[in-house]
């Protein structure tokens, strides 16, 4: 979905006519898409980037190497998991550390890892054309004209605004739930069995 038809939904889901200059709340509407665009990062669906990691010679003493994941992966904010090359094959692994700093610690010895990483979504102005293409899957974009329209209402119509607010914030559980679990997807049991 683009900016412009976002733009345009938001519009009709606060009953304006789209012929109407609006350009006075540009910024705010812009503003609200890209906060929203966050929380579906965030909360529900995560955008993945991916990079390899690979040691060609083993480090001395079998010292853990360092990599800093905010060098590694424009935007990154999330470590989601992490592949190591054995047999041909990248398996998952567990055997590694993420500092608070946003380091990824692995083990010294050759190899390489496939690295999964949770990332912003590209930051969205006033100044962003109406042709781009928003960076999030089409069921998170097509709940950003609630949340946008929310905040627009928040000081002229709160009843609105709570309502919409409402909508996002389910549509947000929704998605959570229906997240594909691809690439580091929770699982349970419950004590009964189901």
């Amino acid at each position: 979905m683009t900016l412009g038809e976002v733009k345009a939904r938001t519009l009709q889901k606060m009953s304006l006519d789209c012929a109407r200059p609006w350009e006075p709340c540009a910024d705010s509407l812009c503003a609200a898409v890209d906060e929203g665009l966050r929380l579906l990062a965030v909360s529900a669906r995560p955008r993945i980037a991916q990079c390899t990691i690979r040691h060609d010679e083993a480090s001395e003493d079998g010292a853990w190497r360092r990599h800093d994941l905010y060098a590694l992966v424009e935007r990154y904010f999330r470590l989601h998991a992490v592949y190591l090359l054995r047999g041909g094959t990248f398996e998952r692994t567990a055997h590694f550390t993420v500092t608070p700093d946003g380091a990824l610690l692995l083990p010294g010895h050759v190899g390489a890892w496939q690295v999964y990483c949770a990332v912003y979504p590209t930051t969205v102005t006033a100044q962003t054309p109406d042709s781009t293409e928003l960076d999030a899957d089409p069921d998170g974009a097509a709940l950003l004209p609630l949340y946008a329209a929310s905040q627009l209402f928040k000081e002229d119509d709160p009843a609105a605004a709570s309502l919409l607010r409402s909508e996002f914030e389910l549509g947000l559980q929704r998605l959570a739930v229906t997240a594909p679990g691809a690439v580091g997807g929770v699982r349970f049991r419950s004590v009964r069995g189901w």
